[in-house]
């Protein structure tokens, strides 16, 4: 009788996890919460270690859903328990699986803290955490605990550029590249694609602009047989428009213009993350058509992401959507078609009019003088 109540706590646990897991995944974070709540409240005591092992995932999934959602301390509360949890397991636990898996979940606990630290403003303890992570599991090699090591390669870096210390964040992204490009599993490959993509920014930084093209190349021909990732397509994605803006900025229109179409020819039907990329793509490339005199395909494709992006909500979108309209602007401006340039302005002014982010306001700001300036010109005061 006590072993049929045993698997059916077992089999309800792993329900509630199942279902929780394919809502993270869809996206669905807001309802994934109760269900994981619901696990961790039903089955938080249990001593079955199976039981436990959904528990664990349970509070990690959670905490995961609860920073995507924003609310990075409810989340670090999640990841703590996490840590307690698993670290009065490490020791008592002699099945070689279960302890591997312990290491992972433990690695992924101390990773989301510091991560949640970090997002909390609490930079320097964060540190902290990261560097914990590399000395407790930087020799591990199991793919799954690896991955970790190079997130927290990755996120340490991203901490100490934003204290300016960039020439340590570089070297970072550099260990995470040379010690993990030859991992198989496919969270590994993505942090090491985060890797290439930070490196090339911080090149950026350094007005190292030769280097990080070419550290940009080294990510995209490298992963030309491993399309399948969702997440190493966004990075690649991201070092494309990268390298596009570069060439650009360096007067090499022709150049950039094939980077953008190779953009949007690979990745213009592809979700969220990845579009972000595209539809900044997008508006670069017809910055490029400008610079190379083709005025009617460059309007075109302001046109293009006006259309996509007029009624989006992510500031991916609005923010392609503002140089959408800037760029159309400006250029109906250069060819003195003044009325229609002023339409562009006052559509501009109508969408962005509640915009409250100061560098967004300072933008439609300048815009709007320059409108006015347009309808003095034109008599039409």
């Amino acid at each position: 009788m006590g072993g049929d109540f045993a698997d059916a706590g077992l089999i309800e646990a792993r329900r509630l996890f199942e279902e929780g897991v394919s809502r993270v995944e869809r996206a669905d974070v807001v309802e994934a919460l109760p269900i994981f709540e619901g696990l961790i409240e039903r089955f938080g005591s249990a001593t079955d270690s199976e039981i436990r092992t959904y528990v664990e995932w349970g509070l990690l999934n959670r905490a995961f859903a609860l920073g995507q959602l924003g609310r990075h301390a409810d989340a670090l509360l999640d990841y703590e328990e996490a840590i307690v949890r698993l670290g009065a397991e490490t020791d008592d636990h002699a099945d070689s699986q279960r302890r591997s898996m312990v290491r992972e979940q433990r690695a992924r606990a101390l990773g989301g803290r510091a991560f949640a630290l970090g997002e909390l403003g609490r930079q320097g303890e964060a540190i902290v955490v990261y560097d914990r992570v590399l000395e407790e599991f930087g020799m591990d090699e199991e793919p799954a605990v690896r991955a970790q090591v190079a997130n927290a390669l990755n996120n340490k870096g991203w901490l100490l550029a934003e204290k300016g210390e960039n020439n340590d964040a570089l070297s970072l992204y550099d260990e995470a590249i040379w010690r993990f490009s030859h991992g198989t599993d496919s969270e590994t490959w993505v942090a090491v694609a985060r890797a290439y993509v930070n490196k090339g920014r911080m090149l950026e930084t350094l007005a190292r602009h030769r280097d990080a093209i070419s550290t940009y190349d080294e990510l995209i021909d490298r992963q030309l047989s491993r399309d399948d990732l969702p997440g190493l397509r966004e990075q690649v994605a991201a070092a494309l428009l990268s390298k596009g803006l570069l060439l650009t900025h360096a007067s090499r229109p022709d150049e950039a213009l094939a980077v953008f179409e190779e953009l949007l020819g690979r990745f213009e039907q592809d979700d969220a993350a990845v579009r972000a990329s595209v539809v900044l793509g997008e508006v670069s490339k017809g910055v490029a058509l400008e610079a190379l005199d083709r005025s009617a395909e460059a309007l075109s494709m302001y046109d293009r992401t006006i259309a996509e992006c007029r009624d989006a909500s992510d500031a991916h979108a609005r923010d392609a959507l503002l140089r959408a309209y800037l760029h159309k602007a400006a250029l109906l401006d250069e060819q003195n078609r003044i009325e229609q340039a002023i339409t562009v302005h006052d559509e501009l002014q109508a969408v962005f009019a509640n915009t409250a982010e100061p560098a967004v306001r300072e933008l439609v700001d300048s815009a709007r003088a320059r409108r006015d300036y347009l309808v003095a010109r034109s008599g039409n005061i």
